[in-house]
């Protein structure tokens, strides 16, 4: 596909989406046919990235909105597909207009389905994940929470075996896992990890929507092993991020998440190696993945029903969260397991105050490095101060390079599906301008210098020149 397939590929992807179109045509008279046309051409853009498809979906989805005011059910999915295919823009632009506009259209959707009715619950989780999205912005408390309340309520809508429950999982565990990342409470990163289970326990080992729980569910457990200062540990979520990347096409909207998502983990396993050697004699078996260690096997509950330990300590994650004689179900095996909601719930430790996640760093070059990530858009001489102090001092150890050659070149190909105007471009260009200066230290690259320039201009907002406008 990369290399002169492309052409044929995406061919053969418009003739199979004309036909669904027909298809779908047929069956489903309450959609109108300016929207089905949209819907398909979101869906389109998803899996080939052709800005063209965007574009043409939203403009199908304005004119048709205003032909419905009279026609409620229909009123109500257009404006459902419309608000998802503006959250799918501002996933691109990171323009806060679009996002604003789908929350608004994802509301006037949930107006239009009172309770009970299935299809709220469809709207629930969508305007859920938009809020989200605003929360990441804002990082008000208040949003969070609501998104996670509509989730829950959709959940409630949603008994088995309704299609819609895996998304309702999803959601609530990408709402969690967030609001743990802002406070870094245990008791959302417990219900964060069910979630995710839950949900991957409703999918098929090949189905697609397994890449972005997998992403979720890795990402937040890297979250957790860098905030609790155990990196070493990373290399349980590695086989997650790869398998998600092993569902997505080359050309994927999503592609990119988990491509940095990898290269951050590798990276950061990288200097842990060189820094702290000695830390990688405990950890356990290779082969164990972090999915099969995380599922919970739980002790029984003391006479007054409370369980006496944290919970953390019922989890068999020797790879993670410290070594244990238990040994949790293989994947091969999980088909056998009791579903989440057949499980023992542990009860949430003692609510305390919330505070920030970050860790509190010590003097070791990696603590500097990653404090220098953390602090760089605000305080960037002090940053860059500690950035320097940090590269010099592991610029001096040794060790192999595979893992932050491998991460350069996932890091790469993650730049080439984010347009200029991504939101989540500056992120990685930091990251690899990092890996670069890591891996060749003072002798430089020459592809470094142009990565540079463009984290520069975008953090200070104004385009530096090159070398020939500069002359």
């Amino acid at each position: 596909m990369r290399s002169g397939g492309q052409s044929s590929y995406l061919d053969q992807a418009d003739q199979s989406y004309r036909r669904a179109r027909e298809i779908r045509h047929s069956f489903d008279a309450s959609i109108h046919p300016l929207n089905r046309e949209a819907a398909v051409l979101c869906d389109r853009f998803k899996l080939t990235r052709q800005q063209s498809d965007l574009n043409k979906a939203i403009e199908l989805h304005r004119q048709a909105l205003p032909l419905l005011s009279k026609q409620p059910r229909q009123l109500s999915l257009a404006s459902f597909d419309f608000a998802d295919t503006l959250l799918t823009l501002f996933n691109e632009t990171g323009l806060t207009i679009h996002l604003d506009e789908a929350i608004g259209l994802y509301e006037q959707a949930l107006e239009l389905n009172p309770a009970p009715r299935f299809p709220r619950a469809k709207c629930l989780n969508g305007l859920g994940v938009a809020l989200r999205k605003r929360f990441e912005i804002s990082g008000k408390d208040e949003v969070i929470s609501k998104s996670i309340g509509l989730h829950e309520e959709a959940l409630k809508l949603c008994p088995e075996p309704y299609i819609e429950r895996d998304d309702c999982f999803s959601g609530l565990a990408s709402a969690l896992a967030r609001r743990y990342m802002k406070f870094g409470e245990q008791s959302d990163l417990k219900a964060a990890l069910n979630s995710y289970l839950s949900a991957l326990d409703l999918l098929s080992s090949s189905h697609p929507k397994r890449a972005t729980l997998l992403f979720g569910l890795a990402t937040t457990i890297r979250i957790f092993l860098e905030n609790a200062k155990q990196e070493e540990k990373l290399e349980g979520v590695i086989p997650y991020y790869r398998e998600a990347l092993e569902l997505l096409p080359l050309t994927h909207v999503d592609r990119a998440d988990s491509l940095f998502g990898l290269a951050v983990a590798l990276k950061t396993l990288h200097v842990q190696r060189s820094l702290n050697p000695h830390k990688f004699h405990t950890v356990a078996n290779k082969s164990e993945t972090i999915l099969d260690d995380i599922l919970p096997l739980y002790s029984e509950p003391n006479s007054s029903g409370i369980m006496s330990k944290n919970w953390l300590d019922y989890l068999p994650i020797p790879n993670i969260f410290g070594s244990t004689n238990l040994k949790a179900p293989s994947m091969s095996s999980r088909a056998s397991q009791p579903n989440m909601r057949e499980r023992a719930q542990i009860d949430s430790p003692r609510e305390k105050p919330r505070r920030s996640s970050h860790p509190s760093h010590g003097d070791s070059p990696t603590r500097l490095l990653s404090m220098a990530n953390i602090h760089a858009p605000k305080h960037r001489l002090s940053a860059s101060s500690l950035q320097s102090d940090a590269v010099s001092a592991i610029s001096m150890t040794h060790g192999q390079y595979e893992e932050l050659d491998e991460a350069i070149n996932l890091l790469k190909e993650s730049l080439q599906l984010r347009p200029p105007t991504h939101p989540a471009r500056i992120e990685s260009l930091r990251c690899i301008v990092d890996a670069y200066t890591i891996r060749f230290g003072a002798v430089g690259h020459p592809d470094v210098d142009s990565y540079r320039r463009e984290l520069n201009a975008l953090e200070y907002g104004f385009k530096h020149p090159t070398p020939s406008e500069a002359i």
